[in-house]
């Protein structure tokens, strides 16, 4: 059997303010649709993300101490457990037991042991939890056999254990992952994305991606472009980005090293038509697109934590606004979308949903200043490598003082937490279902 120590569970969780605003929020904006209910809901056939980092994985894994692979981490607060797995026989300190050779007998059940690139504990026929260590555990998990457990004294705890299947809990994967689920395994994001689900779905979406970038690459009509055969009828696109650019302008700003708060409202609001230019080209294809407005940046951590000294926070909901709903009448992502599109665009109005989150769970991040590599080997800060790091390596087990997994939107100074994720998720299925 596994045991699961330390760990409050999300797989049952506790309402929260949170799940009541994405339903408020769900209700809003059906009730804002007007019309009549389709004669059939739409059933998508694949599912692929394009965007930034809020849809993207990191699909070449992270190598640890050359033992194996960890796969399926994201960009948000990465849920880990710790584990405790009990052997007939005592560990030789490999995650495998001194004898039969090989073999771990948990249970009734016998696993495979010995090196591999993925590392992994299942339960049934789906994986419920990453590991990583010198050895392999496989198999199928039941419940405890009658009478005591053989040698339990001798068990072994693997202290990081990495979920990424939103399958497993609310609060698990990201907004993508959650939505893609909702539609069955099939439609998942499996193979490299996360091993603990075997689905189809695919995400070109990557870190830093902008509408528009210097060098003209990172950008999502770029990939879009090399992805585009692959769309059709069937397919449920999702678009998200928009933050990166948004967040340059104000840096910008800020640093005086280019323009006015004016100029960079005008900059924004074409930064979000020509996004709305790339989602109207997808809808050529036959394919449906979910294209999420930006949050409302003003209210993150990045400028109103307490070490935030200096910020502006009213021009970054300014930007927010601009790159949303155009500024001067002009431009904006929500103007600039194709309006006799029939059902083949729908808006995921994420700046509204989280408008009115109060300052407990805003103002500050939920990770720590620095955070640890999955191998233990060093910390990185939030500073280095514009946060990339920090936030991949963020989990459930190393956040702030005082914070939980449930208890924070954001989880640093600019992303969104489990929480946020989980909401979006459900206002998002809700908008796929106006098609």
């Amino acid at each position: 059997m596994s045991r699961f120590d330390d760990f409050s569970s999300p797989l049952t969780p506790r309402p929260t303010r949170w799940a009541t605003l994405a339903c408020v929020a769900v209700a809003t904006v059906l009730a804002s649709c007007g019309g009549g209910k389709r004669v059939k809901e739409f059933q998508p056939s694949q599912v692929i993300a394009f965007g930034d980092e809020y849809s993207a994985f990191e699909k070449a894994g992270i190598d640890i101490n050359g033992t194996g692979t960890l796969r399926g981490l994201r960009y948000t607060i990465n849920f880990v457990n710790k584990i405790t797995v009990f052997c007939s026989a005592p560990f030789d300190g490999t995650y495998q037991c001194a004898a039969p050779a090989n073999t771990i007998t948990v249970g009734v059940d016998d696993f495979a042991g010995g090196p591999s690139p993925t590392f992994a504990l299942v339960s049934g026929s789906q994986d419920v939890v990453q590991v990583f260590g010198t050895g392999t555990v496989t198999g199928s998990l039941d419940s405890v056999p009658a009478g005591p457990i053989v040698n339990q004294a001798a068990s072994k705890q693997v202290t990081r254990a990495y979920f990424c299947s939103p399958a497993l809990s609310t609060y698990t994967g990201t907004w993508v992952q959650t939505l893609a689920n909702a539609y069955g395994s099939g439609l998942t994001f499996g193979g490299d994305y996360c091993p603990q689900s075997s689905g189809n779905a695919q995400s070109y979406a990557t870190w830093g991606a902008k509408v528009v970038d210097g060098a003209g690459t990172n950008t999502v009509a770029a990939q879009v472009a090399a992805h585009r055969a692959e769309l059709g009828d069937g397919t449920l696109v999702t678009v998200f980005a928009g933050q990166n650019d948004i967040i340059e302008a104000y840096d910008s700003v800020v640093a005086g090293t280019t323009g006015q708060q004016d100029a960079a409202q005008a900059l924004m609001a074409q930064r979000g038509n020509q996004l709305a230019g790339v989602v109207n080209s997808i809808t050529e294809t036959g394919a449906r697109v979910l294209v999420v407005l930006v949050p409302n940046l003003g209210l993150a951590p990045k400028v109103t934590s307490a070490t935030a000294v200096g910020q502006n926070a009213a021009l970054l909901t300014a930007l927010s606004r601009a790159f949303n709903e155009g500024y001067n009448n002009t431009g904006g992502l929500r103007l600039g979308l194709l309006k006799d599109s029939g059902y083949k665009i729908a808006t995921v109005d994420a700046y509204t949903l989280f408008g009115s989150a109060s300052a407990s769970v805003t103002t500050e991040p939920a990770c720590p200043a620095t955070t640890t590599k999955p191998d233990g080997s060093a910390t990185v800060a939030a500073a280095t490598d514009g946060g990339k790091e920090h936030l991949l390596y963020c989990t459930s087990d190393q956040l702030a003082t005082g914070v939980t997994l449930t208890s924070h939107l954001w989880a640093d100074a600019t992303h969104l937490g489990p929480i946020g994720h989980a909401s979006l998720a459900a206002l998002a299925y809700s908008r796929v279902k106006q098609f």
